[in-house]
């Protein structure tokens, strides 16, 4: 198991406590729940064909958040980090390894990795950081997304369109 403190440097720019315990052990029960999927192996999408890991787009998406956070002011950078370091959390548990590959499972044909992962953050308890996992993707176009969800949402996007420009 990987330590998440390890995997994401960023959590260490979190200074509200409740919130940096949330990120870890979000990734601590992912881990545990699914002990056959390697972290620094899982593609970050299936959509296209990438070596890219879900921790080499999930470090990118946090950081350009935080670039931007810290360059507009007026945000809660904690949440913003936070939230960028969970947003594709449901991706471990929705995903499916197949032989060398991993293939959508029937979570994420269903239910899709944004409500998976809402739905584990939300035990938590911090509804704020729910909204930006669940609104990050297609499933907030029709939401009144926070200033920190928008960011998210939008570094998501410009983080895998640039990677599609890149193999195709």
């Amino acid at each position: 198991m990987y330590k998440p403190e390890h995997l994401f440097p960023l959590i260490g720019r979190i200074d509200d406590s409740d919130l940096a315990r949330i990120v870890i052990s979000a990734w601590h029960e992912v881990q545990e729940r699914r002990p056959g999927v390697d972290l620094k192996k899982l593609p970050f999408t299936l959509l296209i064909p990438t070596k890219r890991s879900l921790i080499d787009h999930t470090n990118a998406v946090t950081e350009m958040a935080l670039r931007i956070g810290e360059m507009k002011g007026g945000l809660n950078l904690n949440l913003l980090i936070a939230g960028g370091l969970l947003h594709d959390i449901g991706k471990v548990l929705t995903y499916e390894k197949r032989g060398e590959g991993y293939l959508a499972g029937p979570l994420e044909k269903t239910l899709r990795h944004p409500m998976v992962g809402a739905a584990l953050i939300a035990r938590f308890g911090n509804f704020d950081l729910v909204h930006i996992v669940y609104t990050h993707s297609h499933e907030g176009d029709n939401l009144r997304r926070s200033k920190e969800a928008i960011i998210i949402h939008h570094c998501d996007f410009i983080d895998f369109e640039l990677e599609k420009r890149k193999v195709q």
